[in-house]
């Protein structure tokens, strides 16, 4: 039985200062970031100094195969500059380990028990 699984974006400017808002679901692909990945690079093409503040929502996450694992790292290398804040909703573990990979200086972990 295969288990579904996506990504959801939604990416909101002002004036150069973005939000996105990020919903996974299931164990995270390669296809998945591959519907995402020129989502983020348009809204971010042109713009000077982008400011980012990203919310994740992990709490249906179960997680990354490795070649979304990858992908998910040189996404942040290429844009990591640009993200000012990153907060990470979730319950699950692999969550904690990406904020060691995380290239931004304010990573906040939440977890539905914190609650």
């Amino acid at each position: 039985m295969t288990k579904s699984h996506g990504i959801q974006i939604e990416i909101d400017n002002n004036d150069g200062k973005f939000f996105v808002e990020i919903k996974a679901t299931g164990k995270l692909t390669h296809h998945d970031y591959q519907m995402i990945k020129p989502e983020i690079d348009t809204a971010l093409e042109g713009v000077d100094k982008p400011v980012v503040d990203v919310y994740f929502d992990g709490t249906a996450c179960d997680g990354w195969d490795l070649h979304a694992a990858w992908d998910d790292l040189k996404l942040g290398l290429k844009h990591g500059k640009s993200f000012r804040k990153v907060a990470l909703y979730g319950k699950n573990s692999a969550l904690k380990s990406v904020i060691g990979l995380c290239p931004v200086k304010y990573v906040i972990l939440m977890m539905p028990s914190m609650l």
